[in-house]
């Protein structure tokens, strides 16, 4: 075992464990909807949210080499290792989930890892096509996300929580992936501000989930230890997936990483930027492929394992 893995061994021992398929989450601390909805409410949902889907249509669509060059799974990759390691931590998402969730993803340390697994994430979801993904930019300094979004000048989530006169439909932006929408950082931006403490993020986190029924959340964060905005947002979310670049943290560090974000909330943890095997191939995607080198490793009672 790993220092790593052993570290997010002794944060489980001190009482992280994941709730049942039959538990339930506290009142007041989760966005998800309770469960026991009806067979005919499911099915009313279902096809409510297949109606929505067909109206999301793309004004354009990126090509392959645009997706490599961005650092985005895609299917029909000719290295499929990172889309599966992707998919997997969509798989076990969805198996802790009941509905639909809001995910957010931070990391021990600085870098845009956390934009990138973030981003594709997101895009995993939206690759499923019963089921649609945002990806919210909540690293205001961070601009990997950002520059999905065409123009520069497109108004974000600083903006709609400033400022009363932005609608929700203004900070949505296409990108040109089938089902996915991105919620840039925004043009107003006031490092000093406590943007993510107000109610209206919440309502907005619910807003975005409740227009569909299969609409999955990805919040990326800044790292949790040089951000108070992190832990508000951990707060807001359902579950958190913690990003650990291999070979620059402590056990220390990713120890109280996972207290800090909570028995509860922690889905697991993905390490990043793993060394290529001897005669590892490295391509355009070289770095998502490194990913899926070690993959994911679970942090409680989940079964992830990395492709080889």
């Amino acid at each position: 075992m790993s220092k790593i893995e052993s570290a997010l061994a002794k944060a489980r021992a001190r009482g992280m464990q994941l709730a049942s398929s039959a538990g339930t989450r506290k009142a007041g601390t989760d966005l998800v909807p309770a469960p026991g909805r009806s067979l005919a409410d499911r099915q009313s949902r279902e096809a409510a949210a297949a109606v929505a889907l067909r109206k999301m249509e793309e004004p354009w669509l990126l090509d392959q080499q645009n997706l490599a060059e961005r650092q985005i799974i895609y299917s029909g990759m000719a290295d499929a290792r990172a889309a599966m390691a992707f998919r997997d931590l969509r798989t076990k998402i969805l198996q802790a989930a009941r509905e639909n969730c809001t995910i957010m993803v931070t990391s021990c340390a600085k870098g845009r890892d956390s934009a990138v697994i973030a981003t594709n994430l997101a895009v995993s979801f939206s690759l499923d096509d019963s089921k649609t993904a945002v990806l919210v930019n909540c690293d205001l300094g961070a601009p990997f996300i950002d520059r999905l979004v065409p123009s520069a000048d497109e108004r974000g989530i600083t903006d709609y929580l400033r400022s009363a006169s932005v609608r929700l439909e203004q900070i949505i932006h296409p990108v040109g992936l089938p089902r996915l929408r991105v919620i840039p950082a925004g043009k107003t931006q006031d490092h000093m501000a406590e943007y993510f403490t107000l109610a209206k993020m919440s309502q907005l986190l619910s807003e975005l989930r409740a227009r569909h029924a299969d609409r999955y959340v990805v919040m990326n964060a800044p790292p949790i230890y040089d951000s108070a905005d992190t832990r508000v947002l951990v707060e807001l979310a359902d579950y958190v997936v913690l990003v650990v670049p291999y070979g620059c943290v402590t056990e220390s560090q990713v120890t109280n990483a996972a207290k800090m974000i909570g028995d509860k909330k922690l889905l697991g943890a993905v390490f990043s930027d793993m060394p290529s095997l001897p005669g590892g191939r490295r391509g355009v995607l070289g770095w998502l492929a490194r990913l899926a080198g070690v993959g994911l490793v679970p942090s409680r009672n989940m079964s992830i394992s990395g492709k080889s």
